[in-house]
C-alpha cells in the first residue's frame, strides 16, 4: 500500500520513497492527527509545511530540511546567512510575522499575507511556504497521509507494559 501511494509507477529511487514515507509518518501523518484532536474539542489549530529553500541551495538541495525554518520564524535569517537574497528576506520576515501574529493574538493571520487556515476537523487545511510565497490550501500529500493513516496501528494504553517509579 505504501509503494502504491508513493511510487505507483514504480519508476522513484527507492531510497527517495523511503525517506518521503518516513518523514511523513514521522512528521506529517502525527502533526495531522494531533490537529484533528484538538479540532474535535473546539481547539483552534494551524498546520504548515516549510518548504522554502534559500536561493543560493536551491540547484543543490532537494528540499527544506528539518529545522530550517527556525532563522524564518524569528526572522534572523541575515544573521545567520550572508548570502540570502532579497526574496530569502522577505519570506523570514513574512514567516516571522506569522509567529508574530500567533504569539500577540493567538491567531498567525495578518492584514498584510495570505490566510493561514485552521486545520479544521479534518485536519487537512494547511498554509505552505513554497518558494513562490505563502500558499494556503489542502494538504498537497493528503491521499499518502491516509494511506499511512490506516495502516497505523493504535497502541491501547492498556497493551503498554510498565512498572511504578519507585520514589528515592
Amino acid at each position: 500500500a505504501i509503494l502504491a501511494a508513493y511510487d505507483p509507477d514504480h519508476s522513484r529511487n527507492r531510497g527517495e520513497v523511503a525517506a518521503e514515507a518516513l518523514s511523513d509518518q514521522a512528521f506529517a501523518e502525527p502533526a495531522r492527527a494531533m490537529a484533528r484532536l484538538a479540532a474535535r474539542v473546539d481547539q483552534p489549530v494551524w498546520i504548515y509545511r516549510f518548504e522554502y529553500v534559500v536561493g543560493h541551495s536551491r540547484d543543490a538541495q532537494r528540499g527544506a530540511f528539518n529545522a530550517s525554518v527556525v532563522p524564518y520564524t524569528f526572522d534572523t535569517l541575515d544573521l545567520v546567512d550572508p548570502k540570502a537574497t532579497p526574496a530569502d528576506l522577505q519570506m523570514a520576515h513574512a514567516v516571522g510575522d506569522y509567529w508574530a501574529n500567533f504569539v500577540k493574538f493567538h491567531d498567525p493571520n495578518g492584514a498584510s499575507q495570505p490566510t493561514w487556515p485552521q486545520a479544521g476537523r479534518s485536519g487537512d487545511q494547511i498554509l505552505r511556504f513554497t518558494s513562490e510565497g505563502p500558499v494556503a490550501g489542502s494538504y498537497p500529500r493528503k491521499a499518502r497521509l491516509d494511506v499511512l493513516e490506516r495502516l497505523a496501528k493504535p497502541v491501547k494504553p492498556s497493551a503498554v507494559p510498565c512498572s511504578p517509579s519507585p520514589i528515592l
